[in-house]
């Protein structure tokens, strides 16, 4: 997982997007439960301590240079409003990397890299509605000016849902090359 919690020009960003947002009735997420999801391994009873420190190890010396992806308003699905990043490139080079390193200690994700669509979700879904109320008020957000993100750690995290938000404890962090 990449994480931003101290970046105020993506937190200026997002905020002012949630606030467009809310009348629609969404579950936005809070400023430090911005993220990145890379890869998901497995579940706290089925990866073990020491599988974590290996993947956190053989990554090391896998993963890319730091590097910096933009956050662009805005895309959407059926389950969230959500940032695009670009470009793609690092963020695909940074999945293989971990996906290889998950893979040598038997912890591969469970997405291929050919899967993995970059994205930063700053309010999710809550229920069946109809797309055009969220398509237009998107539309009038697509033209905002980008936020650029710095990215120079991984940080391997056990994931919980408390309601309707994602939260998450720090295993382990690796720096990038």
């Amino acid at each position: 997982m990449l994480t931003f919690p101290d970046d105020q020009r993506l937190a200026a960003l997002v905020g002012h997007c949630q606030k467009e947002l809310a009348p629609l009735g969404l579950d936005p997420v809070p400023t430090d439960g911005l993220h990145i999801t890379l890869a998901r391994v497995g579940t706290p009873g089925v990866v073990t301590p020491g599988q974590l420190d290996s993947l956190a190890q053989d990554a090391e010396s896998l993963l890319p240079s730091a590097f910096s992806v933009r956050a662009m308003p805005l895309a959407g699905s059926r389950g969230a409003v959500r940032l695009s990043l670009g470009p793609w490139e690092p963020l695909l080079r940074l999945h293989h990397a971990l996906a290889k390193a998950g893979s040598s200690v038997g912890l591969a994700p469970k997405k291929p890299t050919s899967a993995f669509r970059p994205h930063l979700s700053l309010a999710y879904n809550n229920r069946r509605r109809p797309a055009a109320p969220v398509v237009e008020t998107v539309s009038g957000l697509r033209a905002l000016p980008p936020v650029e993100l710095s990215v120079s750690v991984v940080q391997l995290v056990e994931l919980r849902r408390e309601g309707r938000t994602y939260r998450w404890d720090v295993r382990e962090r690796v720096p990038l090359g």
